[in-house]
């Protein structure tokens, strides 16, 4: 009987939910105000909701990203071209992300500081049994303004 109760008192205190009382800090109540402003759910049922920016630097400029992604893309294809498995992936990539309206193809580029080139490469992983391709996004990547979008997120 004392093993017994011993592991139902265990089990409740590992069971026990505390409640944080901490308080709020200022960047978490940004992001909550922040997510209350700009969520909406698109007409496929989606919740959309606009990119954070720091509050503190919203009159800086991102820059132009184009040239840098342009020669990214252009490197891309080149190793894709020498790996036909990586670039059969990468293509079937590129297709579910068009299909899931995650992005879409741009006829007619006017590159212009309002917009945004996420750069991005494929990372190869034969033995992976999930996922033998993995795209990263590189937000990191600094414009002509020398910041890049994670600096302003």
């Amino acid at each position: 009987m004392d093993t017994l109760d011993k592991t139902l008192r265990s089990f409740w205190e590992i069971e026990n939910v505390t409640c944080d009382s901490s308080p709020i800090s200022e960047e978490l109540n940004y992001c909550n105000e922040h997510y209350e402003k700009t969520h909406y759910r698109n007409s496929e049922g989606r919740y959309v909701v606009q990119m954070p920016f720091k509050p503190e630097i919203e009159k800086i400029s991102l820059g132009d990203s184009y040239q840098m992604a342009s020669k990214r893309l252009d490197n891309l294809w080149k190793r894709l071209n020498r790996d036909p498995t990586m670039k059969f992936l990468y293509s079937e990539f590129l297709r579910e992300y068009k299909n899931l309206n995650h992005m879409e193809e741009i006829t007619n580029c006017n590159h212009s500081n309002d917009g945004y080139f996420l750069l991005h490469q494929g990372v190869l992983r034969p033995s992976s049994i999930t996922t033998k391709l993995r795209v990263v996004f590189d937000a990191s990547a600094k414009t002509t303004t020398g910041y890049s979008l994670n600096d302003l997120l």
